[in-house]
């Protein structure tokens, strides 16, 4: 979402902006799987827009279709919007790549001297989780950088014979929960044929059971989900291990700078999806202020 929203400003500034991106498509923890009828969102669950400048880009995205609403609140009801990709949440960031120079499958390396795998750039932003884009350079370190941390999950992917008893709108949040934080019946939030549910584990499981066997994870969670579903219900799953899922400590700034390298995410400000994209806002509207350009011809 950080790097995403940041290439889309600066490409409409007028900026030459190249994205590499190391999965298979654009999103990141924007995500979504599907096997066979069934479809998971088993990252980011949804996304809320409180700031003005993200609700303006949220309401473009109602009126493009590209999202839509799901609900107000889960259990106790809060009366704010939360709102999902339609289809999943990785039509999200396929939207806002359309038109830009993404090179996926390409793992960034180095970034080192103003050069991405050897590559020339004026300037790097760096979106990957903090630990992970550090790696990749030498030289000083931002203060407060080396300080972020994150929460790994364990992220269930269940496709069940019969739906899950999840109450309205089909899913359940749980603030701090062990071993289960979150659970939700995607059929119900409109992106699976068939009743799938998305499991993640709290963080303390995960961490304890990180390198343990995926049958016995499995059995463990699905086993904490009983008051949901039955064992028996389970066709199929899949786990999958989101190493930085969630930041647990925060740098207190929405981006930050080395030389020409900049940092940004959803650990920067705040977390979350809406925090990522205004970090990457703010990320660009730094780059703009530092880089002299021409405008194309209208802008």
């Amino acid at each position: 979402m950080a790097g995403l929203t940041a290439a889309r400003i600066l490409t409409t500034a007028g900026i030459s902006v190249t994205v590499f991106d190391k999965g298979r498509g654009p999103g990141g923890r924007m995500a979504t799987r599907r096997v066979g009828r069934a479809a998971f969102d088993h990252g980011a669950q949804f996304f809320t827009a409180r700031d003005g400048r993200f609700q303006g880009a949220a309401r473009q995205w109602l009126h493009e279709g590209v999202t839509e609403l799901w609900c107000m609140g889960f259990d106790k009801r809060d009366g704010h919007p939360r709102f999902v990709g339609r289809g999943g949440m990785t039509s999200i960031p396929k939207f806002l790549s359309r038109g830009l120079d993404v090179r996926l499958n390409e793992q960034v390396k180095s970034v080192r001297d103003g050069k991405v795998n050897g590559e020339a750039f004026d300037y790097a932003l760096l979106t990957a989780p903090v630990e992970q884009s550090l790696a990749l350079m030498d030289g000083p370190v931002p203060e407060g950088l080396r300080d972020v941390a994150y929460d790994p999950c364990f992220a269930l992917l269940a496709t069940l014979k019969t739906p899950a008893c999840l109450p309205d709108p089909g899913a359940v949040q749980i603030a701090g929960g062990e071993p289960i934080s979150w659970i939700a019946d995607n059929q119900r939030k409109g992106i699976s044929q068939v009743p799938a549910v998305t499991i993640h584990a709290g963080a303390d499981f995960t961490r304890r059971y990180y390198d343990a066997d995926h049958a016995d994870v499995a059995q463990k969670l699905i086993a904490a989900c009983c008051q949901w579903f039955t064992p028996a219900a389970v066709e199929e799953w899949q786990l999958h291990r989101w190493r930085y899922a969630r930041p647990s400590r925060l740098h207190p700034e929405r981006f930050a700078v080395a030389g020409n390298t900049v940092f940004a995410g959803d650990a920067f400000g705040e977390a979350r999806v809406e925090g990522a994209a205004l970090s990457g806002m703010a990320a660009a509207e730094y780059i703009l202020s530092q880089t002299p350009f021409t405008p194309r011809e209208g802008q």
